[in-house]
Formats: structure tokens, sequence, C-alpha cells
């Protein structure tokens, strides 16, 4: 099972905006469910210098 990270709600936003996707902290090179409210949103592969999210585009948010 991957670690989770808990987002807050304005990157939350940023994630399901699949906008680059700011972090408080520096989490190891990983995967990661990340969750807002203790409900999971999607997944994350964190690498050296940046982040890439897993969110299908087709449900990204738009405005």
């Amino acid at each position: 099972m991957y670690p989770r990270l808990e987002l807050t709600q304005p990157q939350a936003i940023q994630f399901l905006k699949k906008e680059e996707l700011q972090l408080d902290s520096s989490p190891e090179k990983s995967w990661y469910i990340v969750t807002f409210n203790a409900n999971p949103l999607g997944l994350i592969k964190v690498l050296e210098g940046r982040i890439n999210n897993y969110y299908p585009g087709n449900y990204r948010i738009l405005k």
C-alpha cells in the first residue's frame, strides 16, 4: 500500500485541476495517495525536482 499525503484545500484544488502541485514539505521519492480530509483523491509520483499527477485528465476541474 502506498503512503498517504494529506493536502490542504488549495493543494487539493490544484491536484484536481492537474496544475503544478506546491507541497509544504519535500516527501521522499515514491508513489503517494493524496487525500483531503482523509478522503483519497488519487495518486502522485514524487521524483527529484517534480511531481507527476496521475489524476485522469478527463476528470479534471476546468474552471
